[in-house]
């Protein structure tokens, strides 16, 4: 075992041992505190160290289940890190109080890659993605689904709006479910690329396909204090979302060039 490995081995254990910390600690106080912040950046900077001397060990990157998912774990800690910062620049008492709620899904997902890299540690290289084949079939199917629980979440969000309620848990859970799976269908549209079916779509359908993403995206960024305003704001939202994913399917099948 090379120094380089047992420094990367020690990095990756060491973001573990203090993003686990500070996230279910931030979950056992209630409230997101500065030390909890400081939890959160030394994760990510050891996370980013540890990742970066495996990368180099591996000679580069390569297409498999752990480095996505490594990948992707590492931009959700900076987003967290970042976001969790402005909360606490603003003095935002509520956000604090509820930033557990995004603190505990991304550490379920950083999760992933760490075991996953053990795993590879121990089998080699079989999570390759390269040997996996996904059948068109299943995009259009995920697809459909992320449609109906995107419309699903428009009927839910324009009702609130027009009852003038403000959004509820289970309006809260829908929005989650949909961008669950407007995710598994990128993921599995960007697999297909890689099998080469890049060819029998346009442009336009790859990014209408990641737009309803980005709208869900908006909803968090955009800051509403009042609750009904952000009730109507999710309206707008679910509906933005609904449209780029109908646009989607029309690409898809021609019907838009």
């Amino acid at each position: 075992m090379t120094t380089t490995l047992i420094i990367a081995i020690v990095l990756m254990v060491l973001a573990l041992a203090l993003y686990t910390i500070g996230v279910w600690s931030e979950k056992i106080s209630g409230r997101l505190t500065k030390w909890h912040l400081v939890f959160f950046w030394l994760g990510f900077s050891a996370d980013t160290a540890g990742t970066t001397l495996m990368g180099r060990m591996a000679g580069g990157f390569s297409l498999n289940l752990h480095s996505i998912t490594g990948l992707a774990a590492i931009l959700l800690m900076f987003t967290h890190a970042v976001w969790a910062t402005i909360v606490l620049l603003r003095n935002d008492e509520e956000a604090a109080s509820q930033f557990h709620r995004f603190s505990i899904p991304v550490w379920g997902i950083w999760i992933i890659p760490f075991f996953s890299g053990l795993y590879l540690a121990m089998f080699g290289n079989s999570l390759s993605l390269k040997s996996l084949v996904v059948s068109p079939a299943i995009h259009v199917s995920t697809g459909g689904f992320a449609l109906i629980i995107s419309i699903a979440s428009f009927l839910i969000a324009g009702w609130l709006s027009w009852n003038k309620i403000p959004l509820t848990s289970f309006a809260s859970r829908i929005f989650i479910g949909a961008q669950i799976l407007i995710i598994l269908q990128i993921l599995v549209g960007i697999k297909l690329l890689d099998q080469g079916f890049g060819a029998l779509q346009s442009f336009g359908h790859y990014m209408t396909g990641i737009a309803p993403l980005a709208s869900f995206i908006l909803f968090y960024w955009i800051r509403r204090t009042e609750k009904l305003s952000q009730t109507q704001l999710a309206a707008k939202i679910t509906g933005s979302a609904t449209l780029f994913i109908l646009i989607t399917f029309a690409f898809a099948n021609r019907l838009i060039l």
